[in-house]
């Protein structure tokens, strides 16, 4: 206790203050590290931000006990640590915003500004120059980095947290760069631990600083996993297109435009033929290729507007926006060729993969979407029953027991 009380009797306001800032970014750090451990998809994102939050709270820690430290873990090391922290960022950020790196500028700038640290750090008397050297080189880092990656959060319309980057990075640029350029031309201390308000004001706005950027990098990430998780609720993993939920979802939302005096159109169900041989005879593996092969092919036929899921098993949904039966039929048999012609879609190189395909039109007498896709359903397995490899059309007539078949091979 002794100790302690002479340890923080001997200690400055502002090197608490710098303590403190620097536990806080340790905080930081430590629940990054925590949520990268329980995360798969932004784990290397997260662990950068752990870097960053670390280093800058262990350069600043280091700061808050200058005089009872070696001048060389306490200013040229606290610099050193910060300043390559600094630059984690810079790279995390432009990583997270999917853009180049800028290996060689940051590769540079490190080098450099490493070697005149650790030249100028050897030291007191030079101590003014060491302390120029990191707010020049910081403030480069905070002024760019943040226009680069601020920048792209504007562009993909996260405009808020793009503000904010910008707004806070410049800030703190502004700061760091103002530090050193005093330190150019002032024989005025700009240490850290200089008694004056300059840095006060900086030490403060650090502490607040540290805070906004986490959240805003928090926002950024988890805000990416959110977006994830809400395509992989509406997406089939293993074909990429909608899920039963989403198509149906889809299809109804059509169906109440329809009701409500809006535009006919057409739904298509889509069945593989003789699917479970290709499990049977090949296993489950070259059954998902092939289901995920023909997803592939009957996407690259629709239209822009029209909308495809995979409702279940072997069986698809397209929604096609026209009501038009010609067209209808001429963009299923493009889907059902373009089937019957890939490469490689089924695993006997001998064969080839067919789809069978049954097409209704929205029309006043049916009494739900259900009963439309009933229809669209019916359809497909008269076309089955009509040898496969064909697109069948329902009748105009709810009543009718007949169906056209549109083509057969």
């Amino acid at each position: 206790m002794d100790w302690f009380g002479n340890f923080s009797q001997g200690m400055s306001h502002l090197q608490w203050l710098w303590l403190m800032v620097g536990l806080q970014l340790l905080l930081f750090g430590l629940g990054w590290l925590g949520a990268a451990g329980v995360s798969t998809d932004e784990q290397v994102h997260m662990r950068g931000l752990a870097v960053f939050n670390i280093g800058v709270g262990i350069g600043l820690a280091l700061i808050g006990l200058r005089g009872y430290l070696p001048y060389l873990l306490t200013h040229t090391l606290s610099n050193l640590c910060s300043m390559l922290s600094f630059t984690m960022l810079w790279r995390t950020g432009l990583a997270m915003t999917d853009q180049a790196l800028h290996a060689r500028e940051q590769a540079l700038l490190m080098a450099v500004g490493a070697a005149l640290l650790l030249w100028f750090g050897q030291s007191p008397q030079t101590g003014q120059q060491r302390v120029t050297v990191y707010f020049l080189v910081v403030s480069w880092i905070a002024i760019r980095g943040s226009w680069q990656v601020g920048r792209r959060l504007w562009q993909e319309r996260l405009r808020g947290t793009g503000a904010t980057m910008l707004t806070v990075g410049w800030l703190l640029g502004g700061l760091f760069l103002h530090r050193g350029l005093s330190g150019l031309r002032s024989p005025v201390s700009t240490e850290f631990t200089s008694d004056t308000t300059p840095t006060l004001v900086l030490a403060y706005v650090l502490l607040a600083a540290g805070f906004v950027a986490n959240l805003v990098f928090a926002n950024i990430v988890f805000g990416r996993m959110v977006r994830q998780l809400r395509r992989l609720s509406r997406h089939d993993m293993l074909t990429g297109l909608y899920n039963r939920r989403a198509i149906v979802d889809a299809l109804q939302l059509e169906w109440d435009r329809f009701r409500r005096g809006g535009a006919a159109f057409t739904v298509a169900c889509v069945d593989i033929d003789l699917f479970k041989q290709i499990n049977d005879r090949h296993g489950h593996a070259a059954g998902d290729a092939a289901l995920a092969g023909t997803a592939q092919a009957l996407r690259s036929q629709i239209r822009p507007g029209d909308v495809i899921g995979r409702s279940g098993g072997e069986e698809f949904l397209v929604l096609l926006m026209c009501a038009d039966q010609d067209t209808a039929i001429g963009i299923a048999e493009r889907m059902r060729s373009a089937v019957a012609v890939a490469a490689a879609i089924h695993p006997d190189p001998t064969r080839r993969l067919t789809v069978s395909i049954g097409l209704a039109t929205a029309q006043a007498m049916d009494v739900s979407i259900d009963a439309l896709v009933a229809r669209a359903d019916s359809a497909m397995y008269l076309a089955k029953r009509g040898g496969r490899d064909q697109v069948c059309m329902a009748p105009n007539s709810a009543r009718s027991a007949e169906l056209s078949v549109a083509s057969a091979i």
